[in-house]
């Protein structure tokens, strides 16, 4: 990597996935490569804002490149195996495990986070560190019908709907920012209306989880619960369907 990319992407780390882009389409996929990887190791020393994007936005753009070569996909395995790694040792913080369920689930791969958590409810000795885990591999746990796993773990599900509201209103503010600030966009109109199912999709599929998550544990009463607590935040038609 040349000085001149190595001060841009310093001073703006996002460009690092900007040049990647370009990289992929020039056909120089080593280069593009680098710049993801560099991106993924150095963005949160210098911008930790961009946490969430680290392991979403960025992973997927990583994965497209993987399409085309190969070397991509098995750096990806390789950093998702050694972060496995790292919690073994002992030596680990709960983000650690955020990113070996957030690289397997873009390599479709559901075995590894879940074998991982076992592990962790094995030797971690921290209950409030394995919670912060168990959030991150709830969906696994759930699709994979853990249900040892989710008994012992779940705990109070009142506690889930308080924060779903909460990222609700929170993605739902974003988005209006987000919609001010391309006033001049084109498509403006149809782009504002895919963007603002995305805050109702997102708490649809969390209280639908939750919910098969209490059906699995046959918790009907908390079931109930769950109704009335999130009721009020999406359209009361598509809000009763999840209950059904």
């Amino acid at each position: 990597m040349d000085s001149q990319k190595l001060s841009e992407i310093k001073n703006d780390p996002k460009k690092a996935l900007d040049f990647a882009k370009s990289y992929k389409k020039e056909g120089k996929f080593e280069e593009a490569l680098e710049m993801h990887e560099w991106y993924h190791f150095n963005v949160l020393s210098i911008k930790p804002s961009q946490y969430g994007v680290r392991l979403s936005f960025a992973l997927g753009h990583w994965m497209k490149l993987s399409e085309v070569y190969p070397k991509a996909k098995q750096r990806l395995i390789e950093i998702r195996d050694e972060g496995g790694h790292k919690i073994k040792s002992g030596d680990w913080k709960f983000e650690d495990f955020h990113e070996v369920v957030n690289i397997s689930n873009y390599l479709k791969d559901s075995e590894t986070p879940i074998e991982v958590f076992k592990l962790i409810c094995v030797k971690e000795p921290d209950n409030e560190k394995v919670s912060k885990c168990f959030y991150f591999a709830f969906k696994l746990l759930v699709d994979k019908g853990e249900a040892e796993l989710l008994r012992k773990y779940l705990g109070n599900p009142l506690r889930y709907v308080t924060k779903y509201f909460n990222d609700f209103k929170e993605n739902e503010s974003s988005l209006k920012e987000h919609v001010r600030k391309m006033a001049d966009a084109e498509n403006k109109k149809d782009i504002i209306q895919e963007m603002e199912k995305s805050p109702k999709k997102i708490y649809i599929n969390e209280i639908s989880l939750l919910v098969q998550a209490l059906k699995m544990l046959n918790r009907d009463k908390e079931i109930e619960e769950v109704y009335k607590a999130g009721k009020g935040i999406i359209p009361d038609v598509e809000y009763q369907k999840i209950f059904e």
